[in-house]
């Protein structure tokens, strides 16, 4: 009851002051201007019941209906849809709207803060981003993006520009999270070392479309793609003092797609096909596919530069070595 006689006073006080504010003009001969966004902020909401939404949807559904029509240039009878499509999604909407008070949005703040490792939370929700620094920024920004209870998260570089150090606390809480939260990540990062350790699906992109897809065994274990081989090849390894192989070329400009294969400029197992024709997702297994041609039964044969089946061949020997030593232990 509190809650609501304090709500009934805002009210007042934010009508008052809107007519004050009306007062004021009309007594010099002015019209009143339009509410600043600050003002109509200020406003009291008026909150619809679903009767009065359904009636808006409604009359959305018929404005769409009308325009579909006029591209169509055909009659189409939208009475039974647009009560199927109001009844449904009105109702789904309010079903999911949350409302809660000032009150419990910022507690809610605090906790979303809490599971993202922000010390202090109660202090630092009254700071500024200046006095934050790059990992508690990255930090805030997950919290935001958790703020609405997403089902899936979209991670676009979130270590870039962050020290070693920061970048595996990151790491970590997005994992943790990942766990508590039950959530499903697409993770987008240039760093093959972290996709090794953060993914369980990976889909390899070039010009803006998938060319190779696959777990992660898949993908660093039996890679199929050239690009996916010039990819590995130029990745660091602590394990050898062999030279990295940069990627010729540069990627294709994709206001003027090329024709065919994208990457065909720039590889050096590209046939004469990949320059005609963009190759399809060919299957390698249930769980991995490929675009390229030299997947089909009559290309020519064409294996992985030898500083990637080198780099395979170590990782298969650690893995069995592990296996066995946990093995032993158990």
């Amino acid at each position: 009851m509190k809650k609501y006689r304090k709500s009934l006073k805002t009210a007042i006080k934010n009508a008052e002051k809107m007519a004050k504010r009306e007062a004021k003009f009309k007594s010099k001969g002015l019209e009143v201007p339009p509410l600043t966004l600050k003002e109509r902020a200020r406003l009291p909401e008026k909150p619809l019941s679903i009767d009065e939404a359904l009636e808006r949807l409604r009359e959305l559904f018929n404005h769409l209906i009308h325009h579909i029509q006029k591209v169509m240039d055909a009659p189409f009878d939208s009475a039974s849809y647009a009560n199927t499509f109001c009844e449904y999604f009105g109702k789904q909407i309010f079903t999911a709207a949350r409302k809660v008070s000032q009150e419990e949005a910022k507690e809610q703040a605090l906790e979303i803060m809490r599971q993202v490792g922000i010390p202090q939370p109660e202090i630092r929700f009254r700071q500024y981003p200046f006095e934050f620094s790059g990992g508690m920024r990255q930090r805030i920004v997950i919290a935001i993006a958790l703020s609405s209870r997403p089902e899936i998260l979209i991670c676009d570089e979130p270590t870039t520009a962050l020290d070693v150090t920061i970048q595996a606390q990151i790491l970590e809480l997005i994992n943790r999270l990942k766990d508590e939260l039950n959530l499903s990540i697409i993770f987008i990062t240039h760093d093959l070392g972290v996709v090794a350790n953060m993914a369980d699906d990976i889909a390899v992109m070039y010009a803006g479309k998938i060319v190779e897809y696959g777990t992660v065994d898949d993908i660093f274990y039996d890679p199929r793609h050239p690009y996916t081989w010039a990819l590995l090849s130029s990745m660091p390894d602590l394990d050898t003092k062999q030279k990295l192989d940069a990627i010729p070329g540069t990627p294709p400009n994709m206001l003027l797609p090329p024709k065919g294969d994208a990457f065909a400029a720039r590889n050096k197992y590209a046939l004469a096909l990949d320059f005609e024709e963009e190759p399809p997702l060919f299957e390698v297994s249930p769980t991995h596919s490929a675009a390229t041609w030299l997947l089909l039964e009559d290309a020519p044969k064409a294996v992985p530069p030898a500083i990637v089946t080198a780099r395979i061949e170590r990782a298969m020997e650690k893995r069995k070595k592990k296996t066995k030593e946990k093995k032993e232990a158990e």
